[in-house]
Parts: structure tokens; C-alpha cells; sequence
């Protein structure tokens, strides 16, 4: 097919350009017309099957492993990955426009969801009443999010400048922050300083970095600025990591404080796998005694950090699909699941020591409403803060308190 197209352009084009020229420009544009057509079938079957976040980032994996033909370059890549996950999240924006419902009805629908997107075309009246008082709804059409959750958000942000642009930030990718493990090594020249040890890239230099052979040899890791900054609330000689998870920020401890002890713990036994060989893999970098236990026994910590599960609405504009998972009635579960994650860490610290809360969450349910849930009469606060979710870093939430009785 591709060659018929070529033929057809030199057999009808005059040849004052150069033969080269015309069959580079025709197999580029047979490329980019292939690009297109995978890029509607695979939004159609995401979009109208109501694909989950786990199945969102596999569909797409595998349609670029699986299309080598089509995707010739980086470039090719990222146009499909970014327009995907972009027009899925602005898809009740565009929907309204377009007066469609949700899943569309067709691939014919899906299509033309696709194609405001790509062709950049909105409706002017809704840009207008955007630019004055707009309502909840108008901003849930505009921003692509469902009401219910922009009505928790109004309650943090009620002035509508600030809470949009933190649903602006959300539609947009994220930045790529690396620690450095290793305080001798010099990062790439395409990283900016952000914070000790933190450097930040753009996001379409994800993959150069996850190909760095210094990355692959644990010289850094990747992770956001503001994870990064909560460690700094984390110290004294014995430390838990009470919600260990994938280690990240046991890690981090570990390559940054002296001679101390880390010892790391999760429920779920699963998200500790594979712990063990991260501390391998960077055992020359870390500066502390790491533990990963199957239990907790101890109540003599110097400093507790939990670092409890979430929402994780801080990070959604890194996780295709999951403001329409995430239910807001199950926030009073979590909060309370969190209070109760939040009092166990407490009961872990001595007297003197320290009790570090942290989510990746925008919601006070998880947050602010989890630390009035607490009884601190033997405590004293240390610090609150939340890290704004921005250009430079992801949404996070950080109380510090201090053991005193």
C-alpha cells in the first residue's frame, strides 16, 4: 500500500525536486496517516470500554511494543502516548462540546472526541464563561473532572484562580525528578538543581533517563522533588518506615543519614518485594543498617515515618484514568484508615522522638481532618506543610510532631 502511494506521487510529480525528497515526504506522510489511525482505534477501545488505570498503561505498552513499524522514533512514541492519556483525561470536556454522552456510542463518536483534541478546536463560549464567574460545572466540563471531586477540591481552594490552576497542572505532565544516591555523581547536562541532591528534566526525557546506565547502576532514582523534601523532617539513630512500600523512601534515608538504623515495614507484603535487591543494587551508596521486617515489635524509635495509603490525588496527573476510578465516598474510610495507620506509627515512637505523617494527597480528608482525628496532649508540633502541586513537583502533605511525655 505504502509503495503504491509512493509511485503515485512520482508518477505525478514533476522532478525539479530531487526523487529522495518526494519519497521521504510520501512514506513520512503514509507514516504519520498509520500514526493517526492506531492512535483513534486504540483511544476507541479505551474510551469505551471505561479502561481502568492498570489497564490504560498496559494497552498502551503494548501497542507501542507491538507496532515497531509504525513507531520509528521517540518522537512518534510521544505523540501517541501524550495524546492518548491527554485526550482520555479531557474527555468530558470535550464530550460536552460535542453534546455526546459518556462512553460514547460508537467509534464514530469516540473519533470525533479524538479529533477536538487533535485538531485543538473548543468551543469559544465555553473559553469565555471560563475567563469570568464560572460555575463548579463549568470548570468540571472545561477541566475534565468529575463534579464530585470538584467540589472537594473548592472546599481546600475557594478562591477560583487557585483551583484552577491546580486542575490546569493536573491536566499537564508531570515534571521527572532524580535523587542522587551517589553525592559525587554529576548529573546529565539536560537536568536543572532544584534541591539537594534533586535534579529536574523535562517529561519527554523520561525514557533518556530510564536508558542511563547510571541509572540502571543505582547512582539515582527517580523520584519527585517534594517525596524527596518529606525526608528531610526524618531523623535520629532508629528509624521506621512504617508504610514502606517499594522502598523509595526508605532509600533515600538510608543514602542520606550516618550510621543509623532503618528498619522498613508494609501490610502488604507484595509491595516489599524486591526491597532486598534495591539495597543490593545501591548497598556501595547507603550509610545506614537496613531492615526490611515481617513484623513490628519495637516501640523505641527515634522517628516514625508513615507515609500511609492514599487517593494519591497529588500524583493523578501521572496515572491515566484515576479521577475517574476514585469514588469520594470512600474518603471517610481512608481518612479513618489513616488515623488509624497514623496512631499505630505513634504508639511506635519514644519519648523525645518524632512521628512524620505524609500523603501524596490534595484532599483535607486524608490530610489535615486525619491530624484533628488525633489526641496530641503528649505531643508538640514541629511543622505542618503542604507542598503545592506545580510545575516543579507533585502534591504532597507533611505534619511533624515531637514525643513529649
Amino acid at each position: 500500500m505504502i509503495l503504491g502511494i509512493v509511485l503515485l506521487v512520482l508518477l505525478f510529480t514533476p522532478l525539479s525536486t530531487p526523487l529522495s525528497a518526494h519519497l521521504h515526504t510520501s512514506l513520512h506522510t503514509s507514516l504519520r496517516t498509520s500514526l493517526r489511525t492506531l492512535l483513534h482505534t486504540t483511544f476507541d477501545t479505551l474510551i469505551r470500554t471505561n479502561a481502568t488505570t492498570t489497564s490504560v498503561l498496559p494497552l498502551l505498552s503494548k501497542t507501542l511494543r507491538s507496532n515497531p513499524s509504525i513507531f520509528q522514533s521517540n518522537t512518534d512514541r510521544k505523540y501517541f502516548a501524550d495524546n492518548l492519556i491527554t485526550a482520555s483525561n479531557l474527555r468530558i470536556r470535550y464530550s460536552h462540546h460535542l453534546g455526546l454522552t459518556l462512553p460514547p456510542d460508537s467509534d464514530s463518536e469516540s473519533a470525533l472526541i479524538l479529533n477536538l483534541h487533535l485538531n485543538d478546536e473548543l468551543n469559544e463560549e465555553m473559553k469565555i464563561s471560563l475567563s469570568l464567574n464560572p460555575s463548579l460545572k463549568d470548570l468540571s466540563n472545561y477541566y475534565s473532572f468529575p463534579i464530585s471531586i470538584i467540589k472537594i477540591l473548592h472546599k481546600i481552594y475557594p478562591q477560583h484562580e487557585e483551583l484552577k490552576a491546580i486542575l490546569e497542572t493536573t491536566n499537564s505532565p508531570g515534571p521527572i525528578s532524580i535523587r542522587l544516591n551517589d553525592p559525587t555523581y554529576i548529573p546529565p547536562s539536560y537536568t536543572s538543581k532544584i534541591a539537594d541532591k534533586v535534579y529536574v528534566l523535562p517529561p519527554s526525557l523520561r525514557s533518556q533517563i530510564m536508558k542511563n546506565t547510571d541509572y540502571i547502576s543505582g547512582r539515582f532514582e527517580v523520584q519527585d522533588v517534594h517525596s524527596s523534601k518529606v525526608l528531610e523532617y526524618v531523623q535520629g539513630n532508629k528509624i521506621l518506615d512504617l508504610c514502606a512500600g517499594r522502598g523509595g523512601k526508605t532509600l533515600g534515608i538510608a543514602c542520606t543519614l550516618n550510621n543509623n538504623t532503618i528498619d522498613c515495614y508494609d501490610i502488604d507484603k507484595d509491595r516489599l518485594k524486591g526491597l532486598s535487591s534495591r539495597i543490593s543494587k545501591i548497598s556501595q551508596y547507603i550509610k545506614s543498617e537496613v531492615n526490611v521486617l515481617s513484623e513490628v515489635t519495637d516501640n523505641d524509635y527515634d522517628c516514625v515515618l508513615v507515609d500511609g495509603p492514599c487517593s494519591s490525588s497529588g500524583v493523578w496527573r501521572r496515572w491515566p484514568n484515576a479521577r475517574w476510578e476514585f469514588n469520594v465516598s470512600k474518603l471517610p474510610e481512608l481518612e479513618q484508615n489513616l488515623t488509624d495507620i497514623l496512631v499505630e506509627g505513634m504508639s511506635r515512637v519514644k519519648k523525645g522522638g518524632r512521628i512524620v505523617y505524609c500523603t501524596c494527597s490534595l484532599f483535607k480528608e486524608e490530610n489535615e481532618d486525619v491530624v484533628r482525628n488525633i489526641d496530641w496532649k503528649d505531643w508538640s508540633k514541629v511543622n505542618e506543610r503542604r507542598f503545592p502541586l506545580n510545575d516543579e513537583g507533585d502534591g504532597f502533605y507533611v505534619y511533624v510532631a515531637k514525643k513529649i511525655k
